[in-house]
C-alpha cells in the first residue's frame, strides 16, 4: 500500500513518523494509533490530548474528526504533540462521542 498521509507524533522527547495509506483518518482511529505507539508511556488512566502545529507554529487542539481533517488539509507535514493527563478515563474512541 502506498502512503498517502505522513505525520510526526511526539510524546515528550519520543518522536515517531507515521505513514497512513488512507487520507480519511478519523479522530478515533488516530487515538487508537497513538495509544498503540505510546502504550508503554501512557498510563491506563491517562486522558489523551492531541494538538497540531499550524502554519504559524501555534498549537491547536484536535478534538474530533472535522478538526483532524482540517489539519490534514492545511498542513503538508502534520506535526502532532500528545499531552497525557490524569483523568477518569481515556478520551479514546471507547469513551468519545
Amino acid at each position: 500500500m502506498a502512503v498517502k498521509l505522513t505525520f510526526t507524533v511526539q510524546l515528550g522527547d519520543d518522536i515517531r513518523r507515521i505513514g497512513i495509506p488512507d487520507e480519511t483518518l478519523t479522530y478515533g482511529e488516530l487515538l487508537l494509533i497513538v495509544e498503540e505507539i505510546f502504550r508503554k508511556k501512557l498510563g491506563s488512566r491517562d486522558k489523551i490530548i492531541i494538538k497540531y502545529k499550524d502554519e504559524d507554529g501555534d498549537l491547536k487542539r484536535i478534538s474530533d474528526s472535522s478538526v483532524l481533517l482540517f489539519a490534514i488539509q492545511h498542513n503538508q507535514m502534520l506535526k502532532l504533540k500528545i499531552f497525557p493527563g490524569v483523568g477518569n478515563s481515556r478520551c479514546g474512541s471507547r469513551n468519545n462521542k
